[in-house]
């Protein structure tokens, strides 16, 4: 029975159960690459340029640490360009270092 599965292809030229089973998993993968659009990317928020403080409430927190609770109150994933932009809204231990990093750059 594993010859059957397995083995070489016969005289006749036909196709074993593995080769076939490789193919078809190459042409599942190829669909499924064709079938991927661009267009089903996330929306990504632009980085806002105004680094003007609106805020205090991470004033005395890490850049860790705000962005801690930043994820715990939006309680699912964010993009890091929605991060960057929270927390540039609030001053902070941070907002210097922030500030001059966007400068530099």
């Amino acid at each position: 029975m594993s010859n059957v599965l397995s083995g070489p292809a016969t005289a006749v030229g036909t196709t074993s159960v593995g080769e076939l089973e490789a193919e078809l998993q190459r042409r599942l993968a190829q669909i499924e690459l064709q079938s991927h659009t661009p267009s089903q990317r996330h929306n990504i928020p632009p980085i806002r340029n105004n680094l003007e403080a609106n805020s205090d409430r991470f004033f005395d927190r890490t850049i860790p640490q705000a962005t801690t609770m930043i994820l715990r109150e939006a309680a699912g994933p964010l993009h890091v360009n929605e991060i960057y932009n929270q927390l540039i809204d609030a001053p902070g231990t941070f907002d210097l270092v922030i500030r001059d990093a966007a400068k530099a750059s």
